[in-house]
């Protein structure tokens, strides 16, 4: 199992992720615009995948749509969905290679829900888009 981090250096993932599943984890950093490197980097060392689970966004701006500015409505969908997306296609080639139900596995947010929390009094409009977003991806 490879844990993606953005950085593996912060946090305590990097020490107890391994530490419970000796043999079984490994961290490695994931820097969403390097999906290409990555690809590699996991094909010269573990030949292929089984499942890649994309559980990693961010939510920087959570105001409401009218006061959200295009831009940062443009980078919550740069980095939440884009990069997500360009992750997929290039590790697929690992994914097909593995077995014959490879998965991919994109874990959206309760923002990306359209009936559960759209009342909700919170802004979330970048979040809970790219949420949406990363949903229908996924199901493709």
């Amino acid at each position: 199992i490879l844990a993606g981090l953005r950085d593996p250096s912060t946090g305590n993932h990097q020490k107890t992720l391994p530490t419970k599943n000796p043999g079984r984890i490994s961290v490695i950093k994931y820097f969403s615009a390097e999906e290409k490197m990555l690809a590699k980097e996991i094909e010269t060392k573990h030949v292929h995948l089984d499942v890649i689970v994309a559980y990693a966004y961010s939510a920087t701006y959570i105001w409401t749509a009218l006061e959200t500015p295009p831009s940062e409505l443009r980078d919550h969908l740069e980095v939440n969905v884009i990069r997500m997306f360009a992750l997929l296609q290039s590790i697929y080639s690992l994914l097909k290679a593995s077995t014959p139900s490879p998965r991919f596995i994109a874990i959206p947010s309760w923002a990306a829900s359209l009936t559960a929390f759209i009342y909700v009094p919170a802004g979330h409009t970048c979040y809970g888009a790219s949420s949406i977003a990363v949903n229908y991806i996924g199901k493709k």
